[in-house]
């Protein structure tokens, strides 16, 4: 061969292969940089544990939300700001609050009042920075509201035998000639899983090709070969009617790929046909994992064999979920499945429970071995009868945290995934997801979707001001709330400063102060811009399963509940006394404190004495330094250092550092009270004493106190907790209040130093009782338990 011809051919098969080579490294390093910028941004996913799911009118829906970081599985840090609203069948929002999450966690109730009727409705919970993303991480549920004045029983739903049958073929295809893998799902009409469905593939001459029989949630897989000059059906067999459902025609020529769970790690069984290969060899086509954070991208290509095995080792399988999508040579998501890594996924259960009876309440413990109090962030309880009806959820805060972000569908029963974790579990949800289908995370949307983010992440209200200054100028935002005074100085033709991290609640105002020369206190007009000023709209197009009632498919109207025993008594008459309120509470404080209070007068508020002064002229010593407060009690000389440090409370909560009591604003003093010897105290009260500081932010004020600030309302503010109370029965003892009535809600718990959850009920029934349990740990742990409490044998 000529020599020219044969440098030629080696020029090109270099250049071929650098191509290639090129290519395929351009197209990873495409798919990983879109992924990572995607998903660079911390996602927060709420979870809300209401205590029912089934609400009467004339009752309140309890609520604890968390709030978690899906990196890390842990409370968030971020947002203070949570949103929740209830909206009917129609969209319509019947009612809606802002509340502050600390710490993750947040609490609140709604009432369930005339604005309801008997009807479906959806408790949404969310945060501003939710709304950046495409995938569900926003809290959503339908609960159920029943309303006396519209029904007089509640009646089981009556349904058909007709079925909602899927046939959905592991990665997304069902190719010919190979053996694919196909995930079934029944569902009666309701939309719930059916559990005594038995099934059978037939080919086009009625020849079975195998049978299966589903879960209780209506869920299965079988396998098998399709031939492409074939065409096949399902016939189903359930509560005495028969189904036939056409198979989808298999696809000549594809590639699809099945998940295999090993004793160590998974297989990916990559599987073409003979239709296919000539098409698909040595073109680079790239296996793609992931788990919504981290990244793999496994480059595989088809050369002579039919099938390619992959191996994912278990340190690059995720804990929890793992999506695998396959690509093709020009770089489009052709497959997909998504798998749950159960390894290292732990949930803190309680190892016994017990109950002390008294005459009026039950004192119940839940003891957690090894773990320590510290370690609990919190945990939520709902108590009900133990014959409830109004329990049917489908999510526990495993699940939803774990499951529902990924997934595009609804999920019946997700929490049974995470109540009990064994081989039927595991073998069960991995059904489940090969029912799924492609996964939440579009790569459409990932390739494509604008980095830019238009919701920001919320901590408290912001309030920008804008002034008329012509001068350099000090201004003055007041203490919203337990907040700290905001000072300004502005330079000459500076107009604008923002007040940031204010936590307003009902009735409270934004107070503006200008400064004059003379240290005098004036009030300014400004424009003041708040924000949010509103409760952000949230494009809600994840579909919800309704919770689990009671049905029949039969027109039998047994077991039929009725309302007749509700408590008509409740709405009380509004019963108004008249008294001296004030000085009936004065009294109140004094008889429980063994020191000298002083309630502030508005001569006492007019002085403009600041709290350092006070507290020096109540013979303690006072030094500022470097922002830095210190106080120590002072017995004889004019100086810190001969006296002991006091312990200072300021609304109930100790004070560590004092430096925040240099800005306290004394207009709002409702109270101090000064126990210089402690007496009464116990070990809090030392050598300095102790002080307690209380505060109204709801003080009147004078008229000349009036011109010293201007009043700004705040068109939105955070929802003050409220403390749930259980409503009154007419009767303990009937089927209503064992189906539908409510023992306790306790929204905010944690273990004691013992490891012990110890928490009291009334004792109001001799029914057995269960108890619904959600939490988590600060390390990220869930806690989920459903427990029966037996009391008939105490």
């Amino acid at each position: 061969m000529n020599y020219v011809i044969k440098k030629f051919i080696v020029l090109g098969i270099v250049f071929f292969v650098t191509n290639l080579f090129s290519q395929k490294n351009s197209t990873i390093k495409k798919i990983d940089s879109s992924f990572l910028k995607y998903t660079e941004r911390p996602r927060e996913i709420a979870f809300t544990h209401l205590n029912k799911s089934t609400y009467i009118v004339g009752e309140d829906i309890g609520f604890t939300s968390y709030v978690i970081n899906n990196k890390t599985n842990k409370p968030s840090e971020f947002t203070t700001n949570l949103y929740c609203v209830i909206k009917d069948k129609n969209k319509k929002t019947i009612k809606k609050k802002l509340i502050k999450v600390q710490n993750g966690v947040a609490n609140n109730i709604f009432s369930v009042d005339s604005l309801f009727t008997s009807g479906e409705y959806k408790f949404f919970a969310y945060t501003n920075w939710m709304k950046n993303f495409k995938e569900q991480n926003y809290f959503a549920v339908t609960i159920n509201i029943i309303d006396p004045k519209v029904e007089k029983v509640i009646k089981k739903k009556i349904i058909s035998s007709k079925i909602d049958a899927q046939f959905l073929p592991e990665s997304g295809h069902l190719l010919s000639n190979v053996k694919n893998t196909i995930g079934v799902i029944l569902k009666n009409e309701l939309g719930y899983g059916i559990s005594t469905a038995k099934g059978k593939l037939v080919d086009e001459n009625n020849t079975i090709i195998t049978t299966f029989k589903v879960n209780k949630l209506g869920i299965t897989n079988f396998s098998f070969t399709p031939n492409i000059d074939k065409k096949y059906s399902v016939k189903i067999t359930y509560n005495n009617t028969r189904h036939t459902f056409n198979l989808e025609k298999s696809e000549v020529k594809g590639i699809v790929f099945s998940v295999e769970k090993l004793p160590v790690g998974v297989n990916i069984k990559l599987k073409t046909n003979s239709f296919t290969i000539e098409n698909v060899k040595n073109k680079a086509y790239k296996l793609v994992h992931h788990n919504g954070i981290k990244l793999n991208i496994f480059p595989v290509s088809f050369v002579n064999d039919l099938h390619i095995n992959q191996f994912i080792n278990p340190s690059k399988l995720f804990k929890g979920i793992n999506v695998f999508t396959l690509f093709n040579n020009d770089n489009k998501p052709i497959a997909e499945r998504v798998f749950f890594n159960y390894n290292d996924i732990k949930l803190k259960k309680s190892t016994n429970i017990s109950v002390k009876k008294t005459q009026d309440s039950l004192q119940i413990n839940l003891f957690f071995n090894k773990v320590l109090s510290s370690k609990i962030n919190n945990i939520s309880i709902s108590v009900l009868p133990r014959a409830t009806k109004t329990y049917k959820k489908h999510h526990n805060i495993a699940s939803y945290i774990l499951l529902k972000p990924y997934l595009k569908g609804t999920i019946e029963n997700a929490n049974y995934y995470f109540s009990d974790i064994n081989n039927n579990t595991k073998k069960d949800l991995d059904n489940l997801l090969i029912t799924q289908g492609w996964s939440s995370y579009d790569w459409y949307t990932i390739f494509n979707t604008s980095l830019k983010t238009n919701f920001f992440i919320e901590e408290g209200i912001s309030a920008k001001a804008k002034v008329k200054n012509v001068k350099k100028s000090k201004y003055v935002i007041h203490p919203v709330g337990k907040g700290k005074p905001n000072y300004y100085v502005l330079e000459k033709e500076d107009t604008d400063f923002l007040a940031l991290n204010l936590f307003p609640t009902l009735n409270q105002k934004l107070r503006l102060s200008y400064i004059d020369e003379k240290g005098n206190l004036k009030g300014t007009k400004a424009y003041i811009k708040f924000s949010p000023s509103s409760i952000p709209t949230l494009n809600a197009n994840h579909k919800t399963l309704k919770p689990k009632l009671a049905f029949s498919m039969n027109f039998s109207k047994e077991n039929n509940t009725s309302l007749l025993s509700l408590n008509k008594t409740q709405e009380l008459d509004e019963i108004i006394i008249k008294s001296k309120i004030n000085e009936t509470r004065i009294e109140t404080i004094k008889r429980r404190s063994f020191g000298k209070i002083r309630f502030f007068s508005d001569i006492d508020r007019k002085r403009n004495i600041s709290f350092q002064d006070y507290i020096r002229n109540k013979g303690y010593g006072v030094i500022i330094e470097k922002g830095r407060m210190t106080i120590k009690k002072n017995s004889e000389a004019n100086t810190v250092n001969a006296g002991n440090t006091p312990t200072i409370y300021l609304n109930g909560m100790q004070l560590f550092d004092f430096s925040d009591l240099a800005a306290l604003d004394m207009t709002e003093v409702d109270y101090i009270d000064i126990n210089k010897n402690g007496v009464g105290e116990g070990i809090r009260g030392g050598a300095g004493g102790v002080i307690r500081i209380r505060t109204n932010t709801n003080l009147q004020y004078t008229k000349k106190e009036l011109k010293s600030f201007k009043k700004f309302t705040f068109p939105l503010v955070f929802t003050e907790t409220k403390k749930y109370y259980a409503p009154k029965y007419k009767n303990y003892n009937n089927s209503f209040f064992k189906e539908y009535g409510v023992i306790d809600w306790l929204p905010r718990n944690t273990l004691n130093k013992n490891g012990i959850l110890s928490f009291k009920i009334d004792n109001i029934t001799s029914f057995d009782l269960k108890i619904f349990i959600e939490g988590i740990t600060t390390d990220g742990q869930f806690i989920s338990e459903e427990k029966i409490l037996v009391l008939n044998s105490l």
